[in-house]
């Protein structure tokens, strides 16, 4: 973890709660030096600054960590301010911020912050292999949709349909008796929902896709976005309805979870 803030004084007392909650943490009192670190540690994955480094009108500091590492490595940034306004909370989540917390920070609240941005730097490692996964099978078979053909040559349509349904089914079960929020995994829950419409042949609304996710309607827009631009899942606007936004499996997305639900064969 690193902790980016011009106070040092303060820097080092939020280090010393970091480090009381059983983290590791690195500080730096300059964005760009952030950058570096970031560059030679590849173990850093929260990145927790104050506003004022945050967002420098020369130097973003989020905007430079997502454009440097977004498609390598999850970096997971936490804004903290003195005095948030509805600006800094926009601007916080627009750069994909975990949380934006009030200083002086309050321990119980650091550590919550601190849980939800390692729960997203996992989902994140999770969607990037997954991307990976997607990027071989594609590499591996010249001829989009055969291997999906053969898979159901050997298993039937109404078989992928009836694993899939179980396996979200199974999924609300579990957050029913153990809850969604430390098990929540919003990618895998999207995937699901379209690998089934794709199957019937149908768009998924993205309303529904959010809603498909059982996380707060933003978060699941946020992993909406990030398989968009990992070219999972393809997005445009209704034809019909402009206000409508619909949603569908890339081709070889769609192949790669067919194989791969068919080859597990139970609920994920």
């Amino acid at each position: 973890m690193l902790i980016v803030d011009v106070d040092v004084n303060g820097a080092i007392s939020i280090a010393a709660s970091v480090r009381e909650l059983g983290y590791q943490c690195l500080l730096s009192a300059d964005p760009a030096n952030a950058i570096e670190m970031l560059e030679h540690d590849v173990g850093i994955g929260i990145v927790v600054a104050d506003v004022s480094m945050a967002f420098m009108v020369d130097f973003n500091l989020l905007e430079q960590i997502d454009a440097r590492f977004g498609l390598l490595r999850p970096v997971v940034p936490i804004v903290m301010a003195a005095d948030p306004s509805l600006d800094t909370t926009i601007r916080a989540m627009s750069a994909n911020a975990v949380d934006l917390l009030e200083k002086p920070l309050n321990d119980a609240a650091l550590a919550r912050a601190l849980r939800r941005a390692l729960l997203r730097r996992s989902q994140l490692a999770s969607m990037k292999l997954l991307a990976a996964f997607v990027t071989a099978q594609s590499t591996d078979d010249h001829e989009p949709g055969i291997k999906m053909a053969k898979g159901l040559e050997q298993s039937p349509e109404q078989k992928l349909m009836k694993l899939i349904r179980k396996t979200i089914a199974f999924r609300q079960q579990r957050n029913e008796y153990l809850g969604s929020e430390l098990f929540a995994d919003p990618a895998w829950d999207i995937i699901l929902e379209l690998t089934l419409a794709k199957l019937q042949g149908v768009p998924v609304p993205i309303s529904s896709a959010c809603a498909a996710a059982s996380v707060p309607f933003t978060t699941a827009y946020r992993y909406i976005g990030n398989l968009v631009d990992h070219r999972m899942v393809r997005r445009w606007k209704d034809p019909l309805d402009q206000r409508r936004v619909l949603l569908e499996l890339e081709d070889d997305t769609h192949s790669a979870i067919s194989d791969f639900l068919l080859s597990s064969d139970i609920a994920i």
